[in-house]
């Protein structure tokens, strides 16, 4: 009884969820969208760009897009979380510094990042677990898109100056795409006095993934959140 009350409780929360730039889009978050779905959260993760659209290579609507979506969805829920991951981390800021959120959570946010030139030839297939869907089985991002991503970066990277919410960064010391040095400028920039910073010593990029940590991840995240459901 208890958890089918909890479950209804939960429904009245709504987390989105930010991608990251990537053709896997949301999929590189399946497993933590299952896990909250299944938590009973209303869980929304609408995509920032069309891959299949070589024209939406415009980096002001990218974020547009998602600050009025997330916008949308807090009007007709209780409590309001945003999940950004790597790019999408820096977009969950912008949205943060815009709509009121109960609390922002940030996964390998790309504040800093490795040039596309030094990663772009890696192996993606070694840095994911084998039982999961890799790069290679979706169409590339249209060229453009590399520079949108910059854009959004340059454009968007002071949004964390202005988010005010409780924080929580998680980020893997093994993270070959994103520098550790991403996170700490996020948790020293932000005007939030409820921040906290993770390293997980020996997880890569794709950390929701890495089957090793999952359960541990998903405990922070649940429990991040459990903090701002009860008060």
């Amino acid at each position: 009884m208890k958890s089918i009350f909890k479950r209804f409780k939960n429904q009245s929360t709504a987390i989105l969820i930010v991608h990251g730039y990537s053709k896997r889009r949301w999929h590189a978050l399946d497993p933590l969208i299952a896990y909250l779905e299944n938590e009973g959260f209303s869980v929304f993760y609408p995509a920032i760009y069309d891959p299949l659209d070589e024209k939406d290579d415009n980096a002001k609507l990218w974020v547009e897009r998602m600050i009025d979506r997330a916008a949308q969805i807090s009007l007709s829920h209780k409590k309001m979380f945003v999940i950004g991951f790597s790019m999408g981390g820096v977009v969950a800021s912008a949205i943060a510094s815009k709509v009121k959120l109960n609390r922002l959570i940030l996964l390998a946010p790309a504040f800093d990042y490795i040039t596309f030139e030094n990663v772009k030839n890696k192996v993606v297939k070694s840095l994911l677990p084998k039982n999961i869907e890799t790069d290679t089985d979706f169409l590339p991002l249209p060229a453009s898109f590399e520079k949108t991503f910059k854009d959004v970066i340059k454009e968007y990277r002071d949004s964390i100056h202005y988010v005010c919410c409780p924080l929580l960064i998680i980020h893997g010391s093994k993270d070959s795409r994103i520098p550790l040095s991403s996170s700490y400028y996020a948790y020293e920039k932000t005007c939030s006095f409820h921040k906290q910073l993770i390293c997980l010593e020996g997880v890569n990029h794709n950390l929701v993934e890495d089957i090793t940590y999952q359960d541990q991840i998903f405990a922070l995240i649940h429990s991040f959140i459990d903090k701002a459901i009860s008060e």
